[in-house]
């Protein structure tokens, strides 16, 4: 293993020789990775980028900004990293002491994905495009837009969305997505059969026919 470049001192299973018409190209990682070569100074520089491969001891400007001072491999969440609300925002979307009281987990929700306007005087304070207020509106329109045949279509007639089920439908997107998106093929997750059915999406929403 001496003569080979490897640093990192990985193992030969994950670590190993490619050849191209017998010709040996080097060392390789599955995904194709190979190590950068030292230079005359020992460096390992490829452009700006400089890599270590046998540890790294960070400079004091990168431990001030690009490392969380107190964590390690066995704590990587001290205690001194500890995080909090911002109540007085909180309040300025429209918390109570009754939402954090019974844990409506749905203004948190809609807060951080902001599924819709929690108010007109959050909308003025904040001056925020809650997106499924705005996806909402426009669905409706280009439905019924000239473009659209004014909501007529061969044997249906398109019927206004409200934007409880605009959510519902990213949802769904989502779940898909967890899963290991479809691509083309979603309509899998509503068959019973198929190894890809999905019981939140079927519930969720109902086929289109």
């Amino acid at each position: 293993m001496e003569i080979i470049n490897n640093p990192g001192k990985w193992s030969h299973y994950t670590y190993q020789q490619k050849y191209l018409k017998g010709k040996y190209l080097g060392h390789f990682t599955p995904g194709g990775a190979t190590v950068v070569p030292a230079n005359e100074n020992g460096e390992r520089k490829l452009g700006d980028w400089e890599f270590y491969y046998d540890g790294y001891n960070a400079k004091d400007v990168d431990l001030q900004n690009y490392v969380c001072v107190g964590a390690n491999c066995q704590n990587p969440l001290p205690e001194s990293r500890r995080g909090k609300l911002d109540s007085e925002l909180l309040k300025r979307h429209g918390l109570t002491i009754e939402q954090v009281k019974y844990a409506m987990h749905y203004f948190f929700s809609t807060v951080c994905f902001q599924f819709t306007s929690q108010s007109y005087l959050v909308w003025e304070m904040t001056k925020e495009c809650h997106s499924f207020s705005i996806i909402h509106a426009w669905t409706n329109v280009y439905a019924f837009s000239p473009e659209r045949n004014w909501g007529r279509s061969y044997g249906h007639n398109f019927q206004s969305v409200s934007k409880k089920e605009l959510v519902w439908w990213f949802g769904v997107l989502i779940q898909d997505g967890a899963r290991g998106i479809t691509g083309g093929a979603i309509n899998r997750r509503w068959m019973m059969n198929d190894v890809d059915h999905d019981d939140y999406i079927m519930n969720a929403c109902t086929p289109a026919g």
